[in-house]
């Protein structure tokens, strides 16, 4: 299954990784610029986007990307190898750690809110509208299922 999910994310970065390659240019980018492109793992539902703003996911190197979650959304528990800055942009975005999603632990952080999740610590979450959340982190960014303890 992990296996799994690194291949998933690697197929659904590559062209996005190529147009965002580092570079010693300065980048900007305008809202109306944005493209998000669905965002396709085993294991979550579909329905989220994913916008590479700056950074070769798959690389190295420091990287900036947007998700877009629809409402109604629930994120199923999972860690990334890396620590990840997430900054809610829209809506209210519902967070917890843990290795198994349990909507009575969600906690609700409305827009502006910063969240730091260190590196291998699992989380999960919601939505109850559609949100956008800003992550920011060292490449290779990878998604990895958590496994609930016995």
């Amino acid at each position: 299954m992990k296996y799994q999910l690194i291949a998933a994310v690697s197929l659904a970065f590559p062209t996005l990784a190529l147009a965002q390659a580092e570079s010693t240019s300065p980048k900007e980018t305008v809202p109306d610029e944005i493209v998000y492109k669905p965002l396709s793992l085993p294991g979550f539902d579909p329905g989220v986007k994913l916008a590479v703003l700056h950074g070769d996911l798959e690389g190295t190197g420091d990287y900036t990307l947007r998700l877009w979650l629809p409402a109604g959304y629930h994120l199923p528990a999972h860690w990334h190898p890396n620590p990840e800055h997430l900054t809610v942009l829209e809506g209210t975005f519902q967070v917890a750690m843990g290795d198994k999603f349990d909507a009575g632990k969600l906690h609700s952080y409305p827009v502006g809110s910063f969240l730091y999740i260190p590196a291998q610590m699992s989380h999960f979450g919601a939505t109850k509208t559609v949100t956008v959340v800003q992550l920011n982190g060292t490449a290779p960014f990878k998604i990895e299922l958590a496994k609930p303890a016995p």
